[in-house]
């Protein structure tokens, strides 16, 4: 044990004769802690631990591909999705998801979001609901309508303090970026 104690203080005294070296060190261990660290989130957050929706062994991704381009994995037009929808004789339900942006204005300082554009029946599709309020009504995916946002909750939290009555007051209509 006297051994140890030995080769602890002498690893002190050498680091500290050469500071730059220690900084150094002390660097890489925080890059090589924090990649890990972020790596392993990410695939626990993706792979480990499964999306929270129930019967997610029966929820499936539909993509289209474009060989000619060499994409595998593209995001439904609409007009395929409702042919797919009108046509569909194997899924219980079908929806559609696409990747959105917008600025978020009217409360300061603006801020650009990013979220789904999704289907009226995306919530019965995933088996989810929102913790307040409600999902969206059959027609509003329509053309012509006016659209509807469901906020998360870290949106609602942090730009409309958690105040549902705060969240609709003086609410325009938006148009996408």
């Amino acid at each position: 044990m006297d051994g140890v104690r030995r080769d602890i203080q002498y690893a002190i005294r050498n680091l500290l004769r050469r500071p730059g070296f220690l900084a150094i060190a002390v660097i890489t261990l925080a890059f090589g802690i924090g990649g890990t660290t972020a790596i392993f989130s990410t695939v626990n957050a993706l792979l480990v631990r499964p999306l929270d929706f129930p019967d997610l062994e029966r929820v499936v991704a539909v993509w289209e591909t474009q060989p000619s381009r060499g994409v595998s994995r593209n995001e439904a037009s609409m007009a395929n999705y409702l042919d797919w929808r009108a046509q569909n004789q194997t899924f219980e339900h079908l929806g559609l998801i696409r990747w959105w942006s917008a600025n978020l204005t009217g409360v300061e300082p603006p801020e650009r979001v990013q979220g789904f554009l999704v289907s009226a029946n995306f919530l019965n599709v995933t088996g989810v609901s929102p913790l307040i309020g409600r999902g969206f009504a059959a027609d509003e995916d329509q053309p012509g309508k006016e659209p509807v946002v469901i906020l998360s909750y870290g949106l609602w939290q942090r730009r409309f303090g958690g105040d549902p009555a705060r969240s609709w007051m003086g609410a325009k209509p938006w148009k996408p970026c």
